[in-house]
């Protein structure tokens, strides 16, 4: 990216804190925030943090209000920028990018993203890629081994490396833990199979369906009717045939006396009776061809046992048929899955072993990259250090190998730093003072201004433990990175103001009415240079 592709242009400060209402406006370059104790100066870090993601406080909306509003405008001149907002969904206009937080008196909040309201999550997403908040305690930060091996591996650029390692080790760890998992609980797992097995045989055996169940339903009640089923048959068989006054004896009686008398019903068409004859001997022969089991007994116990059978199955397997059907379905594959894992263990073990070995070639290369780029970092590290006044200190990464593969490889590494000539070298969690791991930060920050997206630098009390040339030099060395990136400080000391920019200089004011007293946070902009040496010549080396 070009130089400030990206800057802070204004922030819009509302009912926050000691701020009822305020606008301050940045320079692209070095920029230097002043003022008294309890003035509100670092109130400024703390509405960009806010704004930028920070955790919400309704505590610190300014008394008296509703609400409070942070919002920030930053320049773009970036492509890669611009093309970043619209691939997120917050396209820009006028190459310009609006970050909102609105805290209300009920402790929600919302954010905003170019005039759209958005997760709190894309705001700190955008922070996290474009600006570095660098706040009081970001020093012990520089004090994390893991810190401290990311440092590394950013300056040697081997992020497409580590992240390749890291997805390895997830599926070798993966792995690992099946493996484990599958050895210490073999017993039961074996015994779970036992269990599937028994479940799905009592399935398998009745092997159920929709339709036999309904089928059975239907026999069922056919079966229990059997008996009087039986007796009607005999009625209707004793009414056409099996008595001298059945319809087919009477019928054929009837017959029988109009022939003979054929002068009587001469005038009578004996063709219908001899249909009607027909018809029902006929029906006769059909009822007499209905078979019922002679065994309906019998019959009748073997349908209602298998119908338990499938009462049985869906009582154990949730209350209908369609159910016991997925469930078996779930049993196959859950059988089918212990018995592949215990089939394939040897399988797994040989894999893993593979996956070990690829991984272990790459933790190597990687610490062989890190170890390389470790001697040229702690190399530009102690000369950028020594130009901050700790002119006898020298900075020195050590690594060594860890016996087993971690998260990120088998690099152990740590920051050491002599920081006079022949004591010794130390981790600087022992031996660098506050004032001192701010100027490694500083150099840290020198470092890697041109080798990552960081537009912004805000440094929240960057002068702490410091004082004469030293504040003078660490003015000049953020001014310097200011030529790449925009910097903002938060500073007392006038020998870093007067290399800045722009002072923006923070005052208390009270206003007192006869209901009430308020105090509050007032700004003035100082960018001539003139003002700005003046301002810094004024300024109490004392004032914190």
């Amino acid at each position: 990216m070009s130089k400030n592709s990206l800057f802070l242009k204004k922030i819009s400060i509302k009912n926050f804190a000691t701020f009822k209402s305020e606008v301050i406006n940045f320079s692209k370059g070095f920029n230097i925030i002043t003022g008294e104790t309890g003035s509100g100066k670092s109130l400024i870090f703390d509405a960009i943090q806010l704004v930028l993601g920070g955790r919400s406080d309704k505590s610190l909306i300014r008394s008296g209000s509703e609400f409070l509003c942070i919002e920030v405008f930053f320049d773009l001149h970036d492509k890669k920028i611009l093309k970043y907002f619209e691939e997120q969904g917050y396209p820009t206009e006028n190459d310009e990018a609006v970050l909102k937080r609105i805290v209300y008196s009920t402790g929600k909040s919302k954010s905003f993203l170019n005039y759209q309201q958005c997760k709190l999550s894309t705001l700190q997403s955008f922070s996290h890629l474009f600006i570095d908040l660098v706040g009081q305690f970001e020093n012990q930060r520089l004090l994390s081994n893991s810190y401290q091996l990311n440092l590394v591996d950013k300056f040697a650029n081997i992020k497409s490396d580590v992240d390749l390692y890291e997805s390895y080790f997830a599926q070798y760890k993966k792995l690992h833990n099946k493996i484990k998992t599958i050895q210490e609980s073999e017993p039961q797992l074996r015994q779970q199979l036992d269990f599937l097995s028994y479940q799905l045989k009592e399935i398998e055996e009745l092997n159920p369906s929709i339709e036999e169940e309904n089928k059975l339903k239907t026999e069922k009640e056919f079966l229990l009717k059997s008996n009087t089923y039986k007796e009607v048959l005999t009625e209707v068989d004793n009414a056409l045939n099996s008595s001298s006054e059945s319809i087919i004896s009477s019928i054929h009686l009837v017959l029988k006396k109009v022939k003979d008398n054929p002068e009587l019903f001469s005038n009578i068409n004996l063709d219908s009776l001899e249909q009607a004859k027909s018809i029902i001997e006929d029906f006769s022969f059909d009822v007499s061809s209905i078979s019922l089991d002679e065994d309906s007994e019998s019959s009748l116990e073997s349908v209602v046992d298998k119908l338990d059978i499938y009462q049985k199955l869906k009582r154990k397997f949730g209350g209908t048929l369609e159910n016991v059907l997925e469930s078996t379905n779930k049993l196959v594959n859950e059988k089918n899955e212990i018995e592949n894992d215990l089939e394939n263990l040897k399988v797994y073990v040989e894999e893993l072993s593979s996956k070990f070995e690829k991984l272990s070639t790459l933790a190597l290369d990687l610490h062989q990259s890190r170890k390389k780029s470790s001697l040229t970092l702690s190399k530009n590290l102690t000369l950028l250090i020594r130009k901050l006044n700790m002119s006898g200190a020298t900075i020195d990464i050590k690594l060594d190998v860890d016996k087993e593969l971690g998260p990120k490889g088998i690099t152990n590494l740590e920051f050491y730093a002599q920081t006079n000539p022949g004591e010794g070298y130390y981790p600087i969690s022992q031996i660098a003072s506050g004032g001192e791991l701010s100027r490694i930060l500083l150099a840290i920050r020198q470092v890697f201004s041109d080798k990552d997206t960081i537009s912004v630098f805000f440094f929240d009390e960057i002068d702490t433990g410091i004082g004469g040339e030293t504040a003078l030099v660490i003015g000049k060395t953020l001014k310097n990175v200011s030529k790449n990136s925009q910097v903002i400080a938060i500073t007392h000391l006038p020998q870093i103001a007067i290399h800045a920019d722009k002072i923006i200089r923070v005052d208390k004011e009270t206003k007192r009415s006869k209901s009430e007293t308020r105090t509050q946070s007032i700004v003035e902009e100082i960018t001539t240079t003139a003002k700005i040496k003046d301002a810094a010549i004024k300024m109490n080396p004392l004032m914190n």
